[in-house]
């Protein structure tokens, strides 16, 4: 068996022609709808982009406000503790300053002088004059009083 194949060529008519066309028009459709999808995922993209950016500029002021209350609520604890540390240690030392001075106080013996404030010449022969006459009343005639006496104290 032979079998033979037949070619027809004849003239593109008009159904080719159409098919050209719409095979050309189907590809620009398909090329202009892949432009506008690209075109609107870019637009989404870039509002998801600025959205997304104020969001976390929202974020980042927020986390700075927290930030800085916290800072002022420590900086407000601290100075309070440093008062209440500097109130309390000047209460101890005025404590311990009025205990000393009482102590010192009661250490001190009160003894009842006069001091004269015109100093009288000493006399040349060693005699404190008449400011000590208890002097007088020595057991030895004739002894003067030791020269470091105070000519100017009366006891």
């Amino acid at each position: 068996m032979i079998t033979t194949a037949l070619t027809v060529v004849g003239q593109p008519g008009i159904t080719d022609w159409l098919t050209a066309v719409g095979t050309v028009a189907v590809a620009l459709v398909a090329v202009g709808v892949a432009l506008f999808a690209e075109w609107r995922a870019s637009v989404r993209v870039q509002a998801e982009r600025s959205r997304s950016d104020q969001v976390l500029a929202d974020e980042r002021a927020r986390s700075d406000q927290v930030l800085a209350d916290e800072r002022a609520a420590a900086d407000k604890r601290l100075k309070s503790q440093q008062e209440h540390s500097d109130r309390q240690f000047h209460a101890a030392q005025t404590r311990s300053q009025e205990t000393e001075q009482y102590t010192e106080a009661y250490a001190v013996q009160v003894t009842v002088g006069e001091i004269t404030t015109t100093p009288e010449p000493p006399n040349e022969y060693g005699d404190p004059g008449p400011l000590d006459r208890r002097r007088e009343a020595l057991p030895w005639p004739g002894c003067s009083p030791p020269p470091e006496a105070a000519p100017n104290v009366r006891l």
